[in-house]
């Protein structure tokens, strides 16, 4: 979905009311770095299993002046390890209709949260309204509810195990109809628990996240239903600042996201292999360049898995690099189908020129 604001800017989102939170904010005065941190807090509740307050991401923000830095704000590994036999941590398995892919659920799982740090840290650098209007479209979504899209209706009913496991989760996921079903394509999603989250953290700041009541009820669940996370997880975590990956392609520069995260790299693998497959043709993008795009995607993933790049990402730079392995990949490009990955995404380009 994509909108515009009034004001100048386009913005560009998983969902139709993430992308207008984001845009409310650039029509009031906001840039694209208050914009993106509207899209952020909205997408927790029209893309509420896409994106989390107790989830983890990557901001990439290029000023108007050219500067650019990519906030890794991702999940982190607990620093203590539970003996086994007191932790939570049990299998289920989505069923995506022609393949089924497991998972691992309960408080065992859970990483370290960097979301909220991460939207502190943007704001602290590159913010320019104050953190309580930004988050204000978010807070008035989740009072009176977010209409759920036929793609979130359906992820939801895709990983209906988990949701459905544990009580409070599966009363948030139900019907407000009152059947008993999970909630479905149409209706409305509300959490107002989740606006008084965010209007306590637009109050008081990341520290009531990290060290102040909700770090000591996160700390708590864990410590009595099988966690790993303790206070020192939460008030040790930090931000990182990274230089961006810079790649050219088709007469254009490309900021992408660095080691140690995985995607940055492969985007520049793909880029590496599409420029001299064709793509950078002046030709109109069409079916063609679709299906090139699409090879190459393929082809990216199997790179993935044959450099070990879940493992060392570091290593994986040199590996993905090495022009022997590109002219192998380069030369089976041709006949191959599509593939079909995914998770939640929003892009905010602002009129003075700043992007995020």
């Amino acid at each position: 979905m994509s909108t515009q604001g009034e004001r100048g800017g386009v913005v560009a989102a998983g969902d139709r009311q993430t992308a207008e939170a984001a845009a409310d904010i650039l029509r009031n005065g906001g840039n694209a770095f208050d914009a993106s941190l509207a899209a952020l807090a909205a997408a927790c509740i029209a893309e509420p299993i896409l994106c989390s307050l107790g989830g983890g991401g990557f901001l990439l923000a290029r000023t108007a002046g050219g500067q650019a830095t990519l906030f890794d704000f991702f999940t982190q590994t607990p620093k203590r390890k539970r003996p086994e036999s007191e932790v939570d941590f049990r299998p289920i398995l989505a069923d995506f209709g022609p393949a089924t892919q497991e998972f691992h659920i309960g408080l065992g799982a859970v990483a370290t949260p960097g979301m909220v740090k991460g939207m502190f840290a943007l704001h602290d650098a590159l913010g320019s309204l104050p953190m309580a209007r930004i988050l204000e479209p978010a807070i008035d979504l989740a009072r009176r509810g977010a209409v759920l899209s036929e793609m979130q209706a359906y992820v939801i009913d895709v990983i209906s195990p988990i949701v459905t496991a544990d009580p409070m989760s599966r009363t948030l996921f139900e019907s407000p109809s009152g059947s008993g079903k999970l909630i479905a394509a149409g209706e409305r999603f509300a959490w107002p628990a989740l606006a008084d989250l965010l209007e306590s953290l637009g109050r008081e700041g990341e520290r009531l996240f990290y060290e102040g009541d909700i770090a000591s009820a996160i700390v708590a669940a864990c410590r009595d239903h099988g966690g790993h996370l303790t206070a020192d997880d939460l008030s040790g975590y930090r931000v990182e600042r990274r230089r961006p990956l810079d790649r050219r392609f088709a007469g254009a520069r490309i900021l992408t996201n660095p080691p140690p995260s995985a995607g940055g790299l492969l985007i520049a693998f793909a880029l590496d292999l599409l420029s001299e497959a064709g793509l950078e043709s002046t030709e109109p993008f069409g079916a063609d360049h679709m299906r090139l795009l699409a090879r190459a995607m393929r082809l990216t993933n199997r790179a993935r898995r044959e450099s070990g790049l879940s493992d060392d990402a570091e290593a994986a730079q040199d590996y993905l690099g090495d022009p022997a392995l590109l002219a192998r990949y380069r030369a089976e490009i041709a006949p191959a189908p599509a593939a079909h990955r995914g998770t939640t995404h929003f892009s905010v380009l602002d009129r003075a020129g700043n992007a995020a």
